[in-house]
């Protein structure tokens, strides 16, 4: 009787320690996987900072000048579609006005 439940206790202990063992190992895969998506979406919001930037540059550049709103606009956007349009047809803007056209404002 004593060796039965010292086994039961063994057992238990060995289940109670897999647990364990289970339950660190997928903490850690969790930060692992919350890393790599931090680090993902730091890379994609560098990106479109970058886009968003060197399209104010060009537009500059294009038009000599850019108001406030403009540049807000551009800087605030979450749509980074609207940026990329603006990059595609950069050549085909032929004044501020298609430029507040692409911008909505």
């Amino acid at each position: 009787i004593e060796s039965r439940e010292k086994a039961k206790h063994d057992e238990a202990s060995r289940l109670f320690d897999a647990k364990k063992q289970g339950e660190q190992i997928g903490i850690a895969k969790g930060e692992q996987m919350g890393i790599a998506k931090g680090e993902q979406m730091g890379i994609a919001k560098g990106t479109n900072q970058a886009k968003k930037e060197l399209v104010i540059r060009l537009l500059k550049k294009k038009f000599k000048e850019l108001t406030d709103d403009i540049t807000e606009s551009i800087n605030n956007t979450e749509n980074i579609e609207i940026i990329n349009q603006i990059i595609d047809n950069i050549f085909d803007l032929n004044s501020i006005d298609d430029l507040k056209k692409t911008l909505s404002i």
